[in-house]
């Protein structure tokens, strides 16, 4: 028997999107409608307002502020409010960037070191990076099925490509023109995953399907010279992420905390079963349930017996499928109640104890 290919296909129910030039409302807003989301982005220039600090008048500098706000397309209440930028009822998404810089006198923020403010800005760029990365930009897919390592190696050319040609123009002097991505293989068991086609995606509408992959900026350290209060130098490591250079890993892939479990399955028993067959319907039961696939199977045909290695859904589909091949009951699905499994027990000590007693009268 062949194997059974599975395939997800994502059609799209709307025209095809294209790549519209974006809109400006006279208050300066910037809608970009992109596929099952409206996207509104915002700079707010610097200001300057009268504050006191230690008793006295002084002029404080506000800064320059970015500020994006995405939603769900449905029926939209205006995108006005009283005391925010972006009063959006209902399910959106807001990030607002705070562009601090050099030889400005910040509110709040007098005391602090101005490198320390700037590298507040660029964790908030970076977490505007990270939403972007995973929400905004939109590419094709056709993946013919595999290993999270081959489909990852897709991702980062379709995602690459999309970022640099679907950068909106006013967050180009804030982010990076082009990304790097690497991959992250650091995983005790990656996930497989099954054939993907697919147009206009994002990596957050990929993840509603099975795989999980996600987006990082790439730790980097920038040394600098402080200087002390008492006239000394001290040198400091300013650790943050990077925006041009980006790591992408799978969510689905499980630690070495979280080992796979290992059932046999004899076909002694059984000679008109052929091994190759077991395995293809193992397979069918495995993706089936839509989501990523850790299952390993060897066989071993000495003793015509296979070993499968994956999770505990996995074993109990494969169970149940072995049990309607050769005829003996299906397998009762495992309970989730933590209780059930210690009753059992319970009740097979119980059974023992009887068995004991039963015996113990037979020899009088």
């Amino acid at each position: 028997m062949k194997p059974v290919a599975w395939t997800i296909i994502l059609a799209i129910a709307a025209p095809a999107l294209a790549w519209a030039a974006p809109q400006q409302a006279p208050d300066g807003i910037v809608q970009i409608r992109k596929k099952g989301s409206t996207w509104y982005f915002k700079v707010l220039p610097e200001e300057r307002r009268k504050s006191v600090v230690d008793e006295k008048e002084v002029d404080i500098d506000i800064p320059q502020r970015l500020s994006v706000v995405w939603a769900p397309d449905e029926a939209y209440a205006p995108l006005r409010g009283q005391g925010s930028l972006f009063a959006f009822p209902g399910n959106s998404d807001t990030k607002t960037v705070n562009l601090y810089r050099e030889g400005k006198r910040y509110g709040m923020e007098v005391t602090q070191d101005i490198a320390e403010l700037k590298n507040l800005t660029r964790d908030e760029l970076a977490e505007l990076q990270k939403s972007m990365m995973e929400e905004f930009y939109q590419f094709d897919l056709e993946f013919p099925g595999g290993s999270w390592e081959e489909l990852a190696k897709l991702l980062r050319e379709r995602l690459a490509a999309a970022y640099e040609q679907q950068i909106p123009d006013l967050l180009k002097p804030y982010l990076p023109a082009k990304v790097e991505i690497d991959l992250s293989t650091k995983a005790a068991q990656h996930a497989r995953y099954p054939a993907i086609q697919g147009k206009n995606l994002t990596l957050a509408l990929l993840r509603a399907f099975g795989p999980g992959p996600i987006v990082e900026g790439k730790t980097e350290s920038t040394p600098r010279v402080v200087q002390r209060e008492d006239n000394g130098l001290q040198l400091v490591m300013d650790v943050s992420r990077s925006l041009a250079r980006l790591v992408l890993s799978d969510r689905n892939a499980l630690g070495s905390d979280e080992p796979l479990d290992v059932a046999f399955f004899h076909l002694g028993t059984k000679p008109n079963l052929a091994g190759a067959d077991v395995v293809a319907l193992f397979e069918m039961a495995w993706k089936a349930r839509i989501g990523p696939l850790y299952a390993k199977v060897k066989y071993h045909p000495e003793t015509k017996t296979l070993m499968v290695q994956g999770t505990q859904d996995e074993l109990f589909a494969a169970d149940k499928v072995f049990a309607t091949l050769t005829g003996r009951p299906a397998p009762v699905a495992p309970s989730s109640n933590p209780f059930d499994s210690l009753n059992e027990t319970l009740n097979k000590i119980a059974e023992l104890l009887h068995k004991q007693v039963e015996d113990k009268e037979k020899d009088k």
